[in-house]
């Protein structure tokens, strides 16, 4: 539990004032529409009140929780007991079950929240769309995006930027990415984007002394929360799609940046070998301390590069200073990444030759050893 959740430190101090901020009231038929979009068989939270439970109580009375939401959001509050999670940990595959870093902590919150979580998510996401808040190239959990999409923006743009220039297509891996986003640095960067009293007060209850509780048949452990996204809540992924945000933002025409969630890809040119590895590093170096301005970090050990060769510097000799007749070395925070012939990105391994050999043998050894 220390390792995920350790102690507040004083960088973690979250220093915000909520002055009630006006939001239009709710409608039953927003209500209605998530009440019936709900899912049975979704585990319940320390409550142990199951969405089943709700519903029955919403086609008892539909005003009781149509005024009990709309006090929530007339006081801008999100209320203290439905913050506290039950905690369980997911071992990541293929990874060691005696390292800590080898789960991933999912929280169960009461049903209740998660019914308000989506009905304050209606109206952020309304107001992130009317300011064109999020940026294009940003695939996670956004309406009309997905892990399809994104792989297939990805390999066009490739393709579209081979002929006439070396190509380095780079995937980061941020450390412990939604377990780490900085409380402070978050009010920060709404405040920056002009967000509504009502958002940034309904976020600042929704993880003001927030708990989490840790139970089995012997122990019962709690800890409390002082950064991060809870996984397994609603709104957590577009939280940290407005924390992330400003990475994707870029004026450089060499360079595309494309997320999904904490995924991180960038796509780099260069008309010679040389100039490639210099714009790469460059690069690197610069998104690496914009992370660090989001107290975020690299998990160096796991980045990973795949260099394309330009079309057009093939017909020449080796000797001439466009063609790329060696492996660039790549680095962050002087520490070299793994340049290979292949990588995984969302699940698809992509080849220096955009050919799909390598994700078709990847799925076969899969099969053999499944």
């Amino acid at each position: 539990m220390d390792n995920f959740f350790p102690s507040p430190s004083s960088e973690d101090n979250l220093d915000y004032t909520p002055i009630i901020g006006h939001v239009e009231p709710m409608v039953l038929e927003d209500i209605e529409m998530v009440i019936n979009a709900l899912k049975g068989g979704k585990a319940p939270g320390l409550d142990r009140i199951d969405f089943r439970m709700w519903r029955a109580v919403f086609i008892h009375d539909k005003e009781f929780i149509l005024d009990l939401i709309n006090i929530c959001f007339k006081f801008n509050y999100f209320p203290e007991h439905l913050r506290n999670a039950k905690i369980f940990f997911l071992l990541k595959d293929g990874k060691d079950p005696g390292l800590c870093t080898s789960y991933r902590p999912v929280c169960l919150l009461p049903t209740l929240g998660k019914i308000i979580e989506r009905l304050f998510l209606l109206q952020l996401n309304k107001w992130l769309d009317r300011n064109n808040i999020i940026h294009h190239n940003q695939y996670g959990f956004r309406e009309g995006k997905s892990c399809d999409l994104a792989i297939h923006d990805l390999i066009e743009t490739i393709k579209i930027r081979m002929p006439s220039e070396h190509l380095a297509l780079v995937s980061l891996d941020i450390k412990s990415a939604f377990d780490t986003m900085n409380w402070p640095v978050l009010f920060k960067t709404l405040e920056s984007y002009g967000f509504p009293a009502f958002f940034k007060n309904f976020i600042y209850f929704y993880l003001k002394n927030r708990r989490v509780f840790y139970t089995n048949d012997v122990l019962e452990i709690s800890r409390p929360c002082s950064k991060g996204c809870p996984q397994g809540s609603v709104i957590a992924p577009t939280i940290w799609n407005i924390y992330i945000n400003s990475i994707l933002i870029n004026d450089r025409p060499d360079l595309h940046i494309q997320a999904f969630a904490d995924d991180l890809v960038l796509l780099i040119g260069g008309r010679t070998a040389r100039e490639l590895e210099n714009k790469t590093n460059l690069i690197l170096a610069a998104i690496s301390d914009k992370l660090e301005d989001l107290k975020l970090k690299l998990s160096i050990e796991k980045c990973q590069a795949v260099v394309y060769r330009s079309i057009a510097s093939q017909k020449f000799s080796k000797r001439n200073s466009t063609v790329l007749n060696r492996k660039p070395t790549f680095k962050i925070k002087n520490h070299s990444i793994k340049v290979s012939d292949s990588l995984k990105i969302l699940g698809i391994t992509i080849d220096n030759k955009l050919s799909w050999t390598a994700h078709f043998l990847t799925l076969h050894v899969q099969k053999l050893y499944s």
